[in-house]
């Protein structure tokens, strides 16, 4: 921490407009302001609750309502999005379950899970859990999420590759599971050949090292959305000219364009690198 006031005004002014952010009904924060008001998407869950998180840390850590407050986002969005059979949670929750034509007209769940949604979870966890209150009666919940989706992504990982065939999501995974071990979250015993494998399957999958000595990190996915209320996307503005324009969901998803040095696949890579090291270095 550097200690300079102009950082804290300016993350300041981040705090003041989740003070005033639009809620859906059951008190969550909506998606990306007016865009999505009654929508509550995963990867959301790192976008603004980890910051409400760290601040209240930093600037509000006697505000019980915070912390209570933060506690009942990650319990709205595990609860509604969590699938309790394979412990992987789908990509978002309208709330009203009708607020979305993609949502289940019961229980308002998106139709597919999305690896890079749900590796921003498990990294806003893992973050969240650093610095919650270890006397508040919640932490033991979050580390419950944690802990579960941990076993989830275990189950689902690809025997061959080590990875879950998505270069973004996988690697969140992989620094998720390193650094829960280290932390104590995850057990090594349980969970530490999977992280190897994992690691180890990235660099020899998505590691692309030039001549000169550089190192790019490939097959990022472009944004994925739950942004189109019909159950069919118009995709003609991404996709190459052979492939049709009308597709179904769980299509788009495996359709949209990947990229070289994407900071959704270059970022995590370096945590989970560090993660590897640090932990290469103690054997």
């Amino acid at each position: 921490m550097t200690g300079e006031e102009k950082y804290k005004k300016a993350a300041a002014v981040s705090k003041e407009q989740l003070n005033i952010y639009l809620r859906t009904p059951s008190t969550a924060f909506g998606h990306n302001g007016p865009y999505f008001p009654n929508q509550m998407w995963l990867d959301g869950i790192f976008m603004g609750d980890f910051f409400y998180t760290k601040w209240t840390h930093l600037f509000d850590s006697d505000n019980t309502t915070a912390w209570n407050d933060i506690l009942t986002q990650f319990t709205l969005i595990d609860t509604h999005t969590r699938n309790s059979t394979s412990n992987l949670l789908v990509h978002g929750w309208a709330d009203p379950a009708k607020a979305a034509k993609w949502a289940d007209p019961e229980t308002g769940k998106a139709p597919h899970v999305w690896g890079r949604a749900v590796g921003w979870y498990f990294m806003a966890l893992m973050e969240t859990l650093q610095v919650f209150p270890e006397p508040h009666p919640g932490r033991e919940r979050l580390l419950d999420y944690f802990v579960k989706l941990a076993g989830g992504l275990q189950q689902a990982q690809d025997c061959k590759t080590g990875g879950w065939w998505q270069a973004s999501g996988s690697v969140m995974f992989t620094d998720g599971l390193l650094k829960g071990i280290k932390l104590g979250y995850l057990d090594e015993d349980e969970f530490l050949d999977t992280a190897k494998s994992t690691y180890l399957g990235l660099v020899e999958q998505f590691i692309q090292v030039d001549d000169n000595c550089t190192v790019h990190y490939n097959g990022a996915v472009d944004q994925c959305e739950l942004a189109v209320d019909d159950p069919s996307f118009e995709l003609s503005s991404i996709l190459t000219p052979d492939q049709p324009a009308l597709l179904t969901q769980q299509q788009y998803y495996i359709s949209v364009t990947t990229h070289t040095d994407d900071f959704t696949g270059s970022g995590p890579f370096m945590l989970a690198a560090y993660e590897w090291e640090t932990w290469a270095s103690k054997v």
